[in-house]
């Protein structure tokens, strides 16, 4: 990347700033999704094809690789869902949750997980670009129209979600395998506290 950002104007005394001032990460926000992982192949004209993965390697895995990555900075599920019918979603957060188990009790430093969006969507289909008002099932509380006004509804996701807040961590997410990932998750979530 030096190469093309001086090609393109950034002198390198700027990238060199960047070197002697790095960043240290204090926690990643990953969003997964069933469309997440993707493949690449070649088509029969010889096009790259762009697709979701056949064999997925799952969210405690991708977890792992990008928290290693940093040099084991903690990681927090910031969005995910799926769209359809409300048992496939909570099936796909129910999943979720043991994907959280199995990287924390591995030693990955998972802090959080959380579902999006908390309502349905609305013009999603359309990424926003079309004014329809169609409603995209996604959300723990189910959108409707009556009349002319949008009335919230919660679903079976929403009882699902509380039950897994009001249990023991070691019972929903589990705890934290390793004492380094637990010290790091710790002090990420107590700097985060201070005013």
């Amino acid at each position: 990347m030096w190469d093309y950002f001086v090609r393109n104007g950034v002198e390198e005394w700027e990238l060199d700033w960047f070197v002697q001032n790095p960043v240290k990460l204090d926690i990643i926000g990953l969003d997964y999704y069933q469309h997440s992982e993707h493949q690449l192949r070649r088509g029969e004209n010889g096009e790259r094809i762009d697709e979701t993965a056949e064999h997925q390697f799952g969210f405690a895995h991708l977890a792992r690789e990008y928290s290693d990555r940093y040099d084991g900075v903690p990681v927090f599920l910031a969005e995910t869902n799926v769209g359809g019918p409300v048992e496939e979603r909570v099936a796909w957060f129910d999943n979720l949750v043991v994907e959280t188990r199995n990287a924390r009790a591995a030693g990955t430093p998972v802090c959080g997980l959380t579902y999006y969006g908390a309502i349905d969507h609305v013009d999603w289909d359309t990424a926003l670009r079309v004014r329809n008002l169609n409603i995209n099932p996604c959300g723990m509380w189910a959108l409707s129209w009556q009349g002319n006004k949008l009335v919230r509804t919660p679903t079976a996701l929403v009882d699902r979600y509380r039950d897994y807040i009001s249990m023991p961590i070691a019972e929903s997410v589990g705890e934290l395998a390793s004492p380094d990932a637990a010290a790091r998750v710790r002090a990420v979530l107590e700097a985060a506290q201070r005013p």
